[in-house]
């Protein structure tokens, strides 16, 4: 009885998915059922069109959802595309090859949805609708919703309205494999639109499937003194409605529609808007186009122009130590000068505040005094650019540009200058513990360069430690021959190991010349790898000693071993004579589940220490397992026996 109301609760639910779906498809396809081509292309149309007797205008609508409710033998055969009144496409299934595909779908019917950011289709099978890899099957009936195969159903909404005819392009790649198209619609928001496959009164549907060419303006024209209006006009000529159709104007966004050419106001700026109607059915439309005249007032247009730059720089300045490139500094001057003109004719010399960006800081300065800036004499390019936005307008804006070279340094640095290497090594570290982690990690500091005549020593260290751990400082570090800097007494040096603290040394050579290097190790030095619980090479171990057991066990119980103070006796084998192993499927299937509950418990607290269940053991388990339970098995048998 549980199963019966369980099959009637899965079969009402199956229905109240059909009937959902059936509210999509159906009210499009009135002219369905139809055999899909075989090995051809095949075109159904839809036609959308706004049903008067609603008050929601069909045309206005936004298409979120489509369905389909199909039947195929081989569903990779297949691509089934959808365009939309205005051209706009998506492929719903797609990517159908011969010879390709999850193989035959005889007796499979598709009644399934497609919208967008579908995330659950059928059972194992991709929210993207694959004819290709997905595992279709035969005798099925699919009800999922699917995303399209190629694009989106929301790419498929028309600017203008979704009005008009929409097309589903079925083709099929091969043939000897056919099926029938059942019915297929558009909805919005779950419901259905006014749709059908039939052809509209209006024998020029198609053609109106499109918006007409807009209308032109013609600029309204001033006069030289740049007030005078001459009034502009809406030129209508190239602008027309294929046979059996009417042009249509409005003026107030599309409200009212009237067949009278809106004329051009020169006293303000007017959309205008047009359109086709079907003359048959005095309902079917076009999508609409529309232009936006101009203002019809004449106004001077002011401008301005940055005619000057103005820039300069400045020789270098050593900053007061020759021996020193890093203070050497130059002075860029910014000296700019444009002109503002009314629009009218009228011209005067910008004033106010410009904007000079391209140098190391953004600089303010005011038309008529010019600014300063500090840069780095090492050659450097700039490209400059003074940037200006009038004051009394925000849309009178200039710009201008100008490239200038920094000087080169004028110090005398050390050539070569020297030059600081530091390669980590974690292996060759110190675990001063012995904890079997390195606290500290061998650092190889080598300098090279500056002048053969001058001493090279450590000034300031920071984050080094020698063999012991202690930290050290520049009088406990040398550089021997070859540039390797070691602890006087030879030894090498160290980095903290664990926390990747940061070291700093600055050496300098005879004449004063310094170079400094800050460094961190690789990163901090591995943990020593953590013990494992038994591996495989020991649980086959385990697992040999058990069998050495229940051997034994075999030849106690069938051989009447005799054991110290202990009776001897055979358990009974079947068979007379003949040799079978001792065997009681009832008691071993208890046993069997006493080990399962004791793996199941080991597992747990393998977990508890060592936050890990390691396959090795999950396999030792699995074949030490069942040897464990015979061995216990045999002992009970003994037992009984012996009792």
């Amino acid at each position: 009885m549980k199963k019966i109301k369980q099959l009637i609760l899965v079969c009402s639910l199956f229905l109240i998915g059909v009937t959902f779906n059936n509210a999509i498809y159906g009210q499009c396809c009135d002219n369905c059922p139809q055999d899909l081509p075989d090995g051809d292309s095949q075109i159904f149309n839809v036609f959308v069109v706004d049903d008067a007797a609603t008050p929601d205008n069909e045309c206005e609508v936004t298409v979120d959802e489509l369905g389909l409710n199909f039947t195929h033998q081989y569903i990779a055969d297949l691509n089934i595309t959808v365009i939309s009144p205005c051209g706009n496409s998506a492929i719903l299934i797609g990517d159908g090859a011969v010879g390709s595909g999850s193989g035959p779908t005889d007796d499979s019917a598709w009644n399934i949805n497609f919208v967008d950011g579908a995330a659950a289709p059928d059972p194992n099978l991709p929210a993207v609708f694959d004819v290709q890899d997905a595992d279709w099957g035969t005798n099925t009936t699919y009800t999922g919703t699917y995303n399209p195969n190629t694009g989106t159903i929301a790419g498929l909404n028309c600017p203008g309205g979704n009005c008009g005819a929409w097309e589903f392009v079925v083709e099929d790649v091969t043939g000897s494999d056919s099926g029938v198209f059942t019915d297929f619609g558009l909805s919005s928001g779950g419901a259905g639109l006014n749709c059908t496959s039939v052809m509209p009164a209006c024998a020029i549907f198609n053609d109106l499937t499109t918006a007409p060419a807009a209308p032109t303006f013609v600029d309204a024209a001033c006069a030289a003194d740049g007030i005078t209006l001459n009034p502009g006009s809406i030129d209508y000529a190239g602008t027309t409605c294929p046979a059996g159709a009417t042009l249509q104007y409005s003026s107030d966004g599309g409200a009212t529609w009237g067949i009278t050419p809106v004329t051009y106001d020169d006293a303000m700026a007017i959309t205008v808007d047009v359109r086709c109607l079907c003359d048959e059915d005095g309902m079917t439309v076009s999508p609409p186009a529309s232009i936006t005249t101009n203002p019809g007032v004449c106004v001077a247009i002011p401008s301005c122009t940055i005619d000057a730059v103005g820039e300069a720089v400045s020789a270098c300045d050593d900053g007061g130590t020759d021996m020193d490139p890093a203070d050497d500094t130059a002075i860029v001057t910014i000296d700019p000068a444009g002109t503002f003109d009314d629009g009218a004719g009228n011209t005067s010399p910008l004033a106010g505040t410009y904007t000079v960006t391209g140098l190391p800081t953004t600089t303010m300065g005011t038309f008529g005094t010019a600014v300063t800036e500090t840069v780095p004499a090492d050659a450097a390019s700039y490209t400059i650019t003074i940037s200006y936005t009038d004051p009394n307008d925000p849309n009178v804006v200039c710009t201008a540009m100008a490239t200038i070279t920094a000087p080169a340094s004028c110090s005398n640095a050390m050539n070569p200058p020297l030059v600081i290497m530091d390669p980590c090594n974690c292996t060759n570290g110190l675990d001063l513990d012995m904890d079997g982690q390195n606290e500290f990690a061998l650092e190889t500091i080598t300098v090279s360069g500056g002048d053969g005549n001058y001493s090279i020593q450590a000034v300031s260290v920071s984050g080094l430690f020698d063999a012991t751990g202690a930290a050290l400082t520049e009088a406990d570090l040398a550089i021997n021959a070859m540039g390797v800097v070691e602890t006087t007494s030879g030894g090498m040096v160290y980095v903290d190991g664990l926390a990747s603290v940061p070291y700093s040394i600055i050496v300098e050579d005879g004449t004063g010349a310094t170079v400094s290097q800050t460094g961190n190790i690789c990163a901090p030095c591995p943990a020593p790898p953590m013990n494992d619980i038994p591996t495989l090479s020991e649980w086959g171990l385990i697992t040999l000693a058990l069998l050495l057991m229940s051997f034994g066990a075999v030849k106690m119980a069938v051989g009447s071993v005799a054991l110290n103070g202990v009776g001897s006796t055979n358990i009974p084998m079947p068979g007379g004579q003949s040799f079978r192993l001792p065997f009681d499927s009832v008691l071993f299937r208890r046993v069997f589940q006493f080990t399962g509950v004791v793996a199941l418990i080991g597992f747990a607290i393998c977990f508890a220490l060592y936050g890990a269940i390691f396959l090795a053991d999950i396999i030792g388990v699995a074949i030490a397992g069942p040897v464990f339970a015979y061995l216990i098995h045999l002992l009970i048998l003994l037992e009984k026996n012996n009792k």
